[in-house]
């Protein structure tokens, strides 16, 4: 028999991860019935939010302590709302870049008025700055969850629960 630690054991799953997961299935596929493309937004959203929750759980099981819901419940919440933040500075990152090279573009067709290219510069310094925009926004996203991911929410939220229990 495989000791627990070891990494031939199996993983264990509780029947609270079990109603967990099938909890946030069932909501999934209720949106899927009414709105399919506003499923895929909450999938974008709240899958990397479930994953991050269920490795929170499993390193305070790993510590022998417990993970009850109402702690379950806020770091779902807290890893919701940081992945709406980083979802809305990437797409702020990408307007701005965007329109500032769309900006720039534009001015020097402008300047070069005088020739007949002047829309073919804006166009393409537009789609430019759409391209190293979309190349810009990934990494501000890519550095905003570096950044902010860490599990620190669980000490946190376990001396926060020790207060109040």
């Amino acid at each position: 028999m495989a000791n627990q630690n070891s990494p031939d054991a199996s993983p264990n799953f509780s029947l609270r991860q079990l109603f967990f997961v099938v909890t946030l299935a069932a909501v999934y596929l209720g949106f899927v019935q009414v709105s399919p493309a506003f499923a895929n937004l909450i999938l974008i959203v709240v899958g990397p939010a479930f994953a991050r929750t269920i490795i929170a759980e499993e390193l305070l099981q790993k510590q022998n302590q417990q993970f009850p819901w109402a702690m379950r419940l806020k770091v779902l919440i807290c890893s919701i709302g940081l992945m709406i933040s980083a979802l809305l500075i990437a797409a702020t990152t990408f307007v701005l870049v965007s329109m500032l090279f769309g900006l720039i573009a534009s001015l020097f067709g402008v300047a070069i008025a005088m020739s007949e290219f002047w829309f073919e510069n804006a166009v393409l310094g537009s789609l430019g700055g759409m391209v190293i925009g979309s190349g810009v926004a990934f990494i501000a996203f890519a550095v905003f969850l570096y950044h902010r991911w860490p599990l620190r929410l669980i000490e946190e939220s376990k001396s926060d629960h020790r207060l109040n229990g």
